[in-house]
Parts: C-alpha cells; structure tokens; sequence
C-alpha cells in the first residue's frame, strides 16, 4: 500500500509552526567545521552546492528507514513500512509520529515484491525533485524540492532493497565483490540468559596484506 508522499509533506508542513522549519543553512556558504546534524555532511553539502545556479533553491530533504515489525507478539505475521523524517524540522519535532512520512506493506517480501513496492516510491521521489509550491503553516509559502538523502536500514532490510544477497551469505559485503568465509564465534551469556556458552557461524570478509578488494559499483555490475 503506498501513501502519497507528496501530500503527506504537504500536510506535515501545513501543521507546523514557520519557526519549526529551518532553511537558513541551503543560502549560506559557509558551514559548521564539526558536524552536529545531517546538514552539515558532505551529502547535504552537495545538494546545497548542486542548486547554486538554480533559481529555486531551496529544499526538504528526507532520511528515511525500511524495517518489518510483528503484528503481534509471538506472530510470524510482519507489516513492512517506509518511513521519513523531515530533516529541516527542528529536533523536538522532527521524530514526532504525526511529522513522519509512511508507506506500508503487509509482510516481509521476497526480493522481488520489494522492488516492486520500491518502484512508485522511487518514482514519486523524482517527481518530488522538481520545485513545487508548499503550505507553511497557516500563512507562508514557498517554493521547494524534496530530496531523499539518507537510508538507515538494518541489513537484512539493506540486502532486500538492494537485491543483494543476505549479509551472512557468499559475497554477501554491499562494498566489495569479497565471498568472504564462514568461521566459528563463541556466544558468550548475557545477564538476561543463561550462563552457558554457545558457538555459533558467522561469515567475514577478511582482505588479504597489501591487496585491496575490488569494490562493488555500477559499472562492475555491468561488467559481471
């Protein structure tokens, strides 16, 4: 099931304060040398420094998640959500459920369903990357962009949108083409199990002394 994500946005800044939007940064050259928000990486940085020539400027950019969560406890049932913040929110509000962007699905999908749930959210993200007129609170407009700059995922979510094998499985690093190698891991007891000890088989991917590894890109892809 997707949701509309444009008016999802337009709905999330419709319901703000204008102070609760901070865009000062995207008209500045000059940013912070430590960094203490997204807006101050290097990804942020490109997109502010990619509109420099653009007449409209200004922009929302998103991070967003891919996970599943159980139904219920004890289920195997599993509902799977795209969600998004809006990174310009000021932090005290940024998180907040009724700030977030969300598009569900009902249960964990197999690798092809995924990039079939993938497909209209990519496609109406692109469409987002062009200006459009939004509703600031109840009395502002402006011009924006919507950019989608980050993903925060665990990796099986990761593997899933990527269509990469499971990270435990033979060339299963999303960096480089290593099939890395199955060896044997002590389970040490936590406070909240038992006190016995249990081994378990985990897969690395060691790189050998002065040899780097060949790194996963497009273009290798199309070579392969």
């Amino acid at each position: 099931m997707v949701f509309d994500i444009q008016q999802q946005i337009e709905q999330v800044l419709k319901s703000i304060d204008e102070t609760d939007l901070d865009l000062s940064i995207q008209m500045s050259r000059d940013f912070p040398a430590s960094m203490c928000d997204i807006h101050h990486g290097q990804v942020y940085k490109n997109v502010v420094r990619s509109l420099e020539e653009e007449s409209q400027k200004r922009f929302i950019s998103l991070t967003c998640n891919i996970d599943g969560a159980a139904v219920y406890t004890s289920s195997e049932q599993s509902m799977w959500a795209f969600t998004a913040c809006l990174n310009e929110l000021n932090r005290s509000i940024r998180f907040d459920m009724d700030k977030i962007i969300v598009s569900v699905g009902r249960k964990k999908p197999s690798r092809k369903i995924m990039q079939k749930m993938l497909k209209p959210i990519v496609s109406s993200l692109h469409k987002l990357e062009q200006p459009r007129l939004y509703q600031i609170s109840d009395y502002s407009y402006q011009m924006l962009r919507i950019y989608l700059i980050g993903v925060s995922n665990d990796k099986p979510a990761n593997s899933l949108v990527q269509n990469q094998p499971e990270p435990n499985a033979l060339y299963g690093c999303s960096k480089c083409e290593i099939p890395g190698k199955t060896v044997a891991a002590k389970l040490f007891a936590t406070p909240n199990q038992s006190a016995k000890i249990s081994m378990t088989y985990v897969r690395i991917f060691p790189t050998s002394k002065g040899r780097q590894p060949e790194m996963r890109s497009n273009a290798r892809w199309c070579d392969i």
